[in-house]
């Protein structure tokens, strides 16, 4: 891919919306996307490197990282490990045989880790048989792909300029057959988007797997249109103006997405400091379990009253809830 092409894909990573935005958040998404990126690179070491311990230690935890923290992501990191291997087919160990080892003992571990998740008091996700297969029936829909490709993937993955950007070097790329691979990462893409079906429609930050690829098609066409602009002023200004516009068009599109909402829980923050005590308990009525806590700097316990019922309120008051708070239509 070359030094010039890299550095504009690392910018450009770093420069579109659902990077700038969810990167930059405490979510599990952002760390999973730095396990896979560890897990490929780790990988690929022990692949190229005669004392690879160490490089095979780092991709396996790093997977198992990934999986942990968001399951989908093995949809994308096996894969993405085989593409690496295919790169690797003559190398003096089997590639084949490097990639077993780990992942066994990723999906080993992910299994034991998921099982162990499952006894939690609370499982937002039964991930069950049933649950997946109720997910995936939106894969099956207009809705899914129209959002998810050609309005999300666009506007978050790549922005308008960086469309055109990446369909130049998708061209280039297709040009050198042998850097071919990168279309089968985009196609890992879309698997991965079927796969997540109903839950990534519902939660953007489910794209971010596609941030990396798409910043490299974005990096290639960036560098290809530099070296087409040459010293002719023009061509260098039209150049200059569409690699500006990448992050321009990331700060109009999210910038919504940083308003502060439910400013009455800062008014909240303050009356129950001053009816309550830090060792009180409070009940929160929330479908979003401890985020009202959160807010209120407060422990307790969080119940969805128009899930449960009122009954649940009891139940909770004989475990120590004190106080209750609940939003108000309006607020």
């Amino acid at each position: 891919m070359g030094d010039t092409t890299a550095f504009w894909s690392a910018l450009a990573y770093c420069a579109v919306p659902i990077n700038v935005y969810f990167t930059h958040s405490v979510q599990p998404e952002p760390m999973a996307l730095w396990g896979l990126l560890g897990f490929l690179d780790y990988f690929d070491r022990a692949l190229e490197e005669k004392s690879r311990l160490r490089s095979w230690i780092l991709a396996t935890v790093l997977g198992f990282f990934a999986a942990a923290l968001k399951l989908p992501y093995l949809y994308v990191l096996f894969p993405l490990a085989c593409l690496v291997a295919w790169e690797h087919r003559r190398a003096i160990v089997p590639a084949g045989q490097m990639l077993i080892v780990p992942f066994s003992f990723i999906l080993a571990a992910t299994a034991v880790w998921y099982r162990y998740a499952q006894t939690a008091p609370f499982v937002p996700l039964p991930l069950d048989k049933g649950y997946f297969w109720d997910n995936l029936r939106a894969s099956l829909t207009e809705n899914l792909w129209q959002a998810q490709l050609i309005s999300r993937l666009p506007e978050l993955c790549l922005t308008y300029t960086g469309l055109l950007f990446a369909g130049v070097g998708a061209w280039m790329f297709w040009r050198k057959k042998e850097q071919r691979v990168f279309f089968l990462w985009f196609l890992t893409g879309i698997v991965y988007t079927a796969l997540i079906g109903e839950y990534g429609l519902i939660h953007r930050y489910t794209l971010l797997p596609w941030s990396p690829i798409t910043a490299v098609f974005i990096g290639m066409g960036i560098a290809t249109a530099h070296a087409w602009a040459g010293e002719n002023k023009g061509r260098r200004a039209v150049w200059l103006l569409l690699v500006v516009a990448i992050p321009i068009h990331t700060g109009f599109r999210i910038a919504h997405w940083y308003r502060v909402e439910r400013t009455y829980l800062f008014r909240a923050r303050e009356v129950v400091a001053q009816v309550s005590s830090p060792t009180d308990l409070w009940i929160t009525n929330t479908a979003e379990d401890p985020v009202l806590l959160y807010y209120i700097d407060r422990y307790g316990f969080s119940v969805d009253c128009g899930q449960w019922g009122l009954s649940s309120i009891e139940m909770l008051k004989a475990k120590g809830g004190k106080f209750f708070l609940t939003p108000t239509e309006g607020n």
